[in-house]
């Protein structure tokens, strides 16, 4: 019985020593684990990691919960005023002028500074995080540019990480404040559809929590939840492995950029597959178009609906794609997206925006218009956005302007 209870000591001693060490180590230096397995932890231990690290926690957002939405579509997190977001960036986007820090204003969005006093605006964007301040600040921002451009207070309303529908729950919910005589509904080629289905997979009951439940060790335990984790994280780049190849490469001031250099957004893909196949119809975005535009005739305010191009649109005529198919996938999936936006435009009743010819031509001429890694627009791409759009929203104004 001694001899079983010496060995029995020895093991838990061992035990105490093979995870106190590397437990301790982590408790003390949390920076070591990185982001990307923090973000598989236990939601107890993920939020406090992220507090001690200054990384955003559900806590530093402003909640719209599903019973609080005019359209019961899925909680919806908004930045709270006047506070910064640390958001990591690649050392790739780094050298390519990102940034790390996203700063909201007086009312949670991100805009320039200068525009805290300002009580009316003419323009008003809505969009996700393409156009919107990541990676660049709210003075290089599409809304801050059109500003410039036009002289015309022009303010965001972007919020990253959502879609059409939450487009319009913000901005039913910012109107009166904010009284714009036109109202950019700002569509991101790459996503937005994904975005739309995955509201309705909402409502449908089909969404599912992809939060870890489990507990015990896991969710107190530095070391446990690390390892547990990092093996999660190592399965999937080990299963990414074998999924198709979503990097590609162009060529911008006559220099060769490799492009998604991560290898993400491989959900535009599938997306672009059923696209392709016919399993996925553009007609999802009828239903919060035809919102947005009902909205449009209740306040008095000139719809429009700009698509704004992926990289691998604006850059088509120098893009090399490891796999050709993909290639034509994704023209398809561009094609496919402006035909139906621009053919709908007039039953439904809103001013179509297309600044793809535009920035084409820019992306030849001119500096990245895109991160090589996020995929976001760079401030020469915000630019060249808002430049493309220039004369038409100068129009609109004008004839708003006139018709008074």
């Amino acid at each position: 019985m001694r001899q079983v209870l010496v060995k029995a000591t020895g093991i838990v001693l061992m035990a105490i020593v093979i995870l106190g060490i590397p437990e301790a180590v982590l408790r003390l230096f949390p920076s070591l684990i990185a982001v990307s397995v923090i973000d598989r932890m236990h939601p107890a231990l993920r939020s406090e990691l992220a507090a001690r690290l200054d990384l955003p926690v559900a806590g530093d957002y402003a909640v719209i919960a599903q019973s609080e939405r005019l359209d019961k579509g899925p909680d919806l997190f908004l930045m709270k005023p006047n506070r910064s977001y640390y958001r990591p960036v690649d050392p790739v986007d780094r050298e390519a002028g990102a940034i790390d820090t996203i700063y909201s204003d007086a009312r949670g969005f991100c805009n320039p500074d200068r525009l805290a006093k300002q009580t009316s605006f003419e323009i008003v964007t809505v969009g996700g995080s393409v156009p919107n301040c990541v990676s660049v600040d709210g003075e290089a921002e599409f809304s801050a540019q059109l500003q410039n451009l036009l002289q015309t207070p022009s303010y965001n309303l972007g919020v990253t990480g959502v879609g059409p529908y939450e487009y319009n729950e913000v901005l039913a919910r910012y109107y009166d404040d904010l009284r714009p005589r036109i109202v950019i509904f700002a569509i991101s080629e790459a996503n937005d559809l994904r975005d739309c289905r995955r509201y309705l997979d909402h409502l449908a009951g089909k969404t599912r929590n992809k939060d870890s439940k489990l507990g015990g060790p896991f969710r107190v335990s530095y070391f446990l939840a690390f390892m547990k984790a990092s093996i999660a994280s190592l399965a999937k780049e080990v299963l990414a492995s074998t999924r198709p190849n979503f990097r590609y490469s162009v060529v911008s001031e006559g220099a060769t950029i490799a492009m998604n250099v991560t290898n993400g957004d491989r959900d535009e893909l599938k997306l672009a597959k059923e696209v392709r196949d016919g399993t996925l119809q553009p007609d999802l975005y009828a239903a919060p178009l035809k919102t947005f535009v009902d909205l449009a005739k209740q306040k008095g305010f000139v719809p429009v609906v700009l698509l704004v191009p992926a990289a691998y649109t604006l850059y088509q005529p120098s893009i090399t794609f490891e796999d050709p198919e993909i290639a034509k996938m994704m023209t398809n999936y561009s094609d496919v997206q402006r035909q139906w936006l621009a053919g709908n435009a007039d039953a439904l009743g809103y001013e179509f925006l297309d600044p793809t010819v535009f920035m084409q031509k820019r992306a030849a001429e001119g500096p990245l218009l895109y991160f090589p890694s996020d995929i976001h627009l760079t401030a020469a791409g915000h630019t060249a956005l808002a430049e493309a759009v220039e004369d038409r929203i100068r129009s609109s104004l004008e004839i708003f302007k006139a018709a008074e």
